[in-house]
């Protein structure tokens, strides 16, 4: 869980840095991003917790664990989106660092999880 909230987190601030430029302040300097971060964090550890996705991790496949992925960062990106909605700061909040955050954050939560499911069988053969 942790590795998936540092995914989030890089996904967060590489979006930042994509749309606002890397000579800008990181985003955590201004209050609306830096809420947003947190409330991030919220929702992918509810995801997490309310649709199992770290369930049976090392016995999916590549292709489930993909669509694992797609469908958690799916869920996490709609409920920012209600989240933002309901808050009334969508028209505050950049689309593009939101839309670009959910798909970085695919490819790094995607290869976070099979770089960690490597670590853990390896290790698993070792102590064997």
């Amino acid at each position: 869980m942790i590795l998936d909230i540092v995914c989030l987190q890089i996904s967060f601030w590489l979006a930042y840095a994509i749309r606002q430029g890397i000579h800008i302040n990181i985003p955590y300097r201004d209050w609306m991003y830096l809420r947003m971060s947190i409330i991030l964090v919220a929702i992918d550890l509810l995801v997490i917790l309310f649709f199992g996705s770290m369930k049976n991790v090392l016995k999916r496949g590549y292709y489930q664990e993909l669509a694992i992925t797609v469908k958690h960062v799916c869920l996490v990106e709609m409920l920012s989106i209600l989240y933002l909605f309901t808050s009334k700061a969508s028209q505050d909040y950049s689309r593009i660092i939101l839309y670009l955050t959910g798909g970085i954050y695919i490819a790094l939560g995607y290869l976070g999880r099979l770089l960690w499911k490597q670590y853990l069988k390896k290790r698993r053969l070792d102590s064997e």
